[in-house]
């Protein structure tokens, strides 16, 4: 009998009908991509921000518990290096001056230096770094008792880092289980239990490195020093007794230092007279930025504190207000800095970081 059925009509994709669709995933997939990095890097930022709101919630849980001041050092217990030289250590976190579970190695570290020390500053202008660990890019270890619970390890919590900072988060963490492993026993154990840190960073065990213990934000140092360093005359001159701005003035290390006592001070929160303008915390590097270096680079987004305890995620080149030496109130940076591997030695203004007036100023 012959077979009368039909043939079967089905048949596969031809090579060029492949090559079609793969080309069209292939498109698809390279428009989705940079949409789903930049939503990512929102969420960052937004983290980020939301991080800033908790040290504008710092500053207001210090202010209530320490006679409305501005977050500063602990004052002096009248042990150690700096006993009887007044209510402002020279140094904080020492071995006589335990704060939240941390203390260092007599001295410890400084309360404040000048950010760019005598013989230092070129026109002005000063080379980026962090120089040592100080109250402004150290102030984690004093805030962290108004802003978390937990002490000694714990001081090294998130909320001090941008999300974007992969870096440091992934060193922190290292520093952590280093702490909880070690800080009790040992060479690593101080007076009273608590635990100590060598200079500036930590030499992890078997790691061959020591860790920086800066996290992601910096605290202005006008927050914490007279504000008539911060003052210029209508011709731009500094009214500052001795002539030299904020950038050129040595703080000095100790507290018998006369420049110290002159211009190291708490100062009171209402000296703050735009407090919705000026800025307490800002990011350091351009961590959302992955192509810049610096938050005060063209277009990166740095997420800032401000004195009235909001935070917002501001671009310092497009919002910062420019410097006005002739009318204090109006703020605006004064002080410059550049790379040094940088061969043409391209100079920055440094938004946030010292500004005209000080306190008293505006930054946006």
């Amino acid at each position: 009998m012959v077979n009368c059925g039909r043939q079967s009509s089905k048949r596969g994709f031809t090579l060029i009908e492949l090559l079609v669709v793969v080309s069209i995933i292939a498109l698809l997939i390279s428009i989705l991509l940079p949409a789903v990095g930049e939503t990512r890097r929102q969420a960052r930022i937004s983290l980020c921000t939301a991080n800033m709101k908790q040290h504008g919630q710092g500053v207001a849980n210090y202010a209530s518990a320490n006679q409305d001041t501005l977050p500063h050092v602990p004052k002096n217990n009248n042990k150690g290096l700096n006993a009887g030289k007044g209510s402002i250590p020279g140094y904080f976190a020492s071995r006589d001056l335990p704060v939240n579970g941390v203390t260092f190695a007599n001295p410890g570290p400084q309360t404040a230096a000048s950010v760019g020390a005598v013989g230092t500053v070129l026109n002005g202008s000063e080379y980026m770094g962090d120089r040592t660990l100080q109250a402004w890019n150290g102030y984690f270890i004093f805030m962290s008792e108004y802003m978390i619970d937990g002490t000694a390890g714990d001081v090294f919590n998130n909320v001090f880092l941008s999300p974007s900072d992969t870096g440091t988060i992934g060193n922190w963490k290292r520093l952590k289980t280093y702490v909880a492993n070690g800080a009790q026993s040992g060479t690593n154990a101080a007076n009273s239990g608590w635990w100590q840190l060598i200079g500036a960073g930590a030499a992890l065990p078997n790691s061959g490195t020591t860790v920086p213990l800066a996290g992601s934000y910096r605290y202005v140092i006008a927050a914490m020093t007279d504000q008539k360093i911060y003052t210029f005359t209508s011709a731009g001159a500094p009214n500052t007794p001795g002539g030299g701005p904020a950038y050129n003035i040595d703080f000095g290390t100790g507290g018998s230092n006369a420049n110290f006592q002159t211009y190291v001070k708490r100062n009171p929160v209402s000296t703050i007279d735009y407090p919705a303008q000026k800025v307490l915390f800002y990011m350091w590097f351009a961590w959302h930025n992955p192509n810049k270096n610096a938050w005060f680079e063209q277009d990166v987004v740095c997420p800032v504190a401000l004195g009235d305890g909001s935070a917002r995620a501001t671009v310092p080149t497009r919002e910062a207000l420019p410097l006005n030496y002739g009318n204090n109130e109006n703020a605006g940076p004064y002080f410059r800095v550049y790379f040094t591997g940088d061969q043409n030695t391209t100079v920055f203004t440094a938004y946030y970081m010292l500004t005209n007036g000080g306190l008293r100023g505006r930054d946006l």
